[in-house]
C-alpha cells in the first residue's frame, strides 16, 4: 500500500488554487475553514478529511485524483464537471426517449 504524499499533496493544492488565481484566504472562505488549517493541508502538516478533499477539489475545479497525484493531468474532469456530463447525458437520454 502507498502512503499518503501530504506535502506532494500540498504542492497540487498550491498549483490549483494559483491556476484559479485564488488567494489563501479566499479558498477558506469558501471552504469554510481559518487560514491556518488552510496553509497547513499545502504546506503538508495538516490531514484532509475525505469531504474536504471532494470541497477542495469542487472548488478549485480539478479532480480529485489529480489533487492526490494518482492522475497527473491536471485538467481532468472536476466533481463537478463530471455531474454537468452526467446530468448532460441523462438529458440526451431523455430527448431520445420521446422521439
Amino acid at each position: 500500500m502507498m502512503d499518503f504524499d501530504k506535502i506532494a499533496f500540498g504542492n497540487r493544492l498550491r498549483i490549483a488554487r494559483k491556476q484559479k488565481e485564488l488567494k489563501q484566504i479566499e479558498v477558506c472562505f469558501k471552504l469554510g475553514v481559518n487560514q491556518p488549517s488552510y496553509s497547513g493541508y499545502e504546506n503538508g502538516k495538516i490531514d484532509i478529511t475525505v469531504s474536504t478533499l471532494f470541497q477542495l477539489s469542487s472548488i478549485l475545479d480539478v479532480s480529485v485524483l489529480w489533487l492526490l497525484g494518482i492522475d497527473n493531468n491536471i485538467n481532468s474532469f472536476s466533481t463537478n464537471e463530471l455531474l454537468q456530463i452526467e446530468n448532460f447525458k441523462q438529458y440526451i437520454k431523455s430527448i431520445r426517449n420521446k422521439k
